[in-house]
């Protein structure tokens, strides 16, 4: 009787990888589709540009707050940040500008 396709080992990955595991590593590789967006998700991979969800954890702020400071009014306080129609992203070098403007004291 033949192994069964996830029981088959991958060559130099060691006894815990799988056939199974390594089709799940492949996978999370292509682009996945999440609300219109196109996703890419690779380990180890950091986007130069994140949607104001991942700009919020990225910063440690709530979503809705990025949202107020991108309104008119506040415009001069928050991070800048490009809008394509109505997609907004948040480059990773203007929050780290961001944020380097905010440090307070200190030597």
């Amino acid at each position: 009787m033949a192994p069964r396709t996830e029981d088959r080992r991958l060559e130099g990955q060691g006894p815990a990888t799988s056939v199974a595991a390594g089709a799940n590593l492949r996978r999370m590789a292509r682009p996945r589709t999440q609300l219109g967006k196109v996703e890419v998700e690779v380990h180890g991979f950091e986007p130069d540009y994140l949607d104001p969800q991942r700009a919020a954890e990225y910063l440690g702020l709530s979503v809705s707050f990025l949202a107020k400071l991108r309104m008119a009014e506040n415009r001069h306080r928050g991070p800048a940040f490009v809008k394509l129609g109505k997609v907004v992203l948040y480059r990773r070098t203007d929050l780290d500008q961001w944020l380097a403007s905010h440090v307070v004291g200190g030597v």
